[in-house]
């Protein structure tokens, strides 16, 4: 099932090694459980003097890309991880367990995340655009689930996702819903339950960035989880939902994000 994904891999020293690609790959193809298969994947990286995780995350993220519909998996292995036994170290935000706290990985992710982004918010959309939000759209999906199952909490990365597709006024380039809506949609639809009791707020902009950020969006609460603030979505989606200026992909996915959100 996913043989294409392991025989296309590089393997140079810049990458995972192949003991710890054959740990994911028997995990994946259901000859291992997601603990055996945890620390086999981690048992040369726990070896190392000063560990450095940096080629395993890059694999998963890989992996979340090209076969998305290992996905769930991949957050059973990473649920997996979190649970080893691993050494205390000091980094720039304090002290961190290596294993529970999954040093490295959010960051490595948010690289590939920005990436992403740049590529189709920076004017290129015709050239790689489709490609790219096709790409962002299932690392978001893995995000939602890792958020969901509280791997880690992404939850401010479905805050601004929500935020480009729902709160800002793209009513002069109504394309643009084409572009932001699907991520949106995965958030609600992967994670919504979760994301609907958190009361997280985004960090405070500074007076110059908040200003802007009032000027473009059409929601004028508060920037962080509200009833209000759903229901301000819920209303949103609907008009999307309804827009003979989106595509019918776009349509048919608000629809099921209100769908979702029904159950909330």
């Amino acid at each position: 099932m996913y043989d294409n994904f392991f025989s296309n891999l590089p393997h140079d020293e810049d990458t995972a090694s192949l003991q710890e690609v054959q740990a994911l790959k028997d995990f994946l193809g259901g000859k291992t459980t997601a603990q055996v298969a945890a620390r086999e994947y981690t048992t040369e990286t726990a070896k190392q003097q000063q560990p450095e995780a940096t080629k395993l995350w890059a694999l998963l993220c890989d992996a979340a890309l090209q076969v998305p519909e290992a996905q769930s998996k991949l957050v059973e292995i990473l649920a997996a991880v979190k649970s080893l036994d691993g050494t205390t170290f000091k980094s720039t935000t304090g002290k961190l367990e290596f294993w529970a706290d999954l040093p490295g990985f959010v960051s490595d992710m948010s690289d590939s995340r920005r990436g992403l982004c740049a590529s189709f918010e920076g004017g290129s959309l015709e050239a790689e655009g489709p490609s790219a939000i096709y790409k962002y759209t299932v690392l978001m999906a893995f995000a939602a689930q890792l958020t969901a199952s509280q791997v880690v909490n992404l939850n401010l990365w479905a805050m601004e996702d929500l935020h480009s597709a729902l709160e800002k006024d793209h009513s002069a380039t109504p394309e643009m819903y084409n572009e932001f809506v699907p991520a949106a949609v995965e958030w609600i639809l992967l994670a919504g339950s979760h994301l609907y009791q958190s009361n997280d707020k985004y960090p405070d902009p500074n007076e110059d960035v908040r200003r802007s950020m009032d000027e473009r969006s059409l929601w004028k609460g508060e920037l962080s989880f509200s009833k209000e603030r759903w229901d301000f979505w819920r209303q949103r989606l609907s008009t999307i939902a309804n827009s003979s200026g989106v595509t019918e992909q776009t349509r048919n996915a608000a629809s099921r994000a209100l769908e979702a959100m029904k159950a909330m």
